[in-house]
């Protein structure tokens, strides 16, 4: 049986210490760290059985020039065409599939419906069938 790992970015202060406490078992681990994701993610490489995230849904003209930075290096990774990148959460997706134990793992994430539309998620999509297919 393998124990749960549990990564939770959060960017406020409303994490209540003791509910997190009560959920720690023997079975699970629940691990909170306040942190940038995409940065997190660049420069880690510990492994995730479980991700969920509901990404941001900012365009990249929306961002700064240092973010844009950022979230290209995750094509770059993944060997992806760089107009894949036109949205903050495409960044978020390649970044948790960096950090996810790929062989045992699970990533559920919610997705604007952008992604079963335009044509730069078409490649994201054919990637994402190749990696988990």
């Amino acid at each position: 049986m393998h124990k749960l790992k549990t990564f939770e970015i959060t960017h406020n202060n409303d994490l209540n210490k003791d509910e997190v406490h009560k959920y720690n078992t023997n079975n699970k681990k629940i691990i909170t760290k306040k942190a940038d994701f995409i940065c997190y993610a660049l420069e880690n490489d510990e492994k995730y059985d479980l991700i969920i995230g509901n990404p941001p849904y900012i365009a990249k003209k929306n961002l700064s020039v240092e973010d844009r930075e950022n979230q290209i290096k995750f094509t770059e990774f993944w060997n992806l065409p760089s107009p894949v990148f036109q949205n903050i959460w495409v960044s978020f997706v390649l970044a948790s599939i960096k950090l996810l134990n790929i062989d045992d793992g699970a990533i559920f994430f919610v997705l604007p419906f952008e992604f079963l539309q335009v044509q730069y998620a078409q490649k994201l999509r054919n990637f994402l069938e190749e990696k988990f297919n």
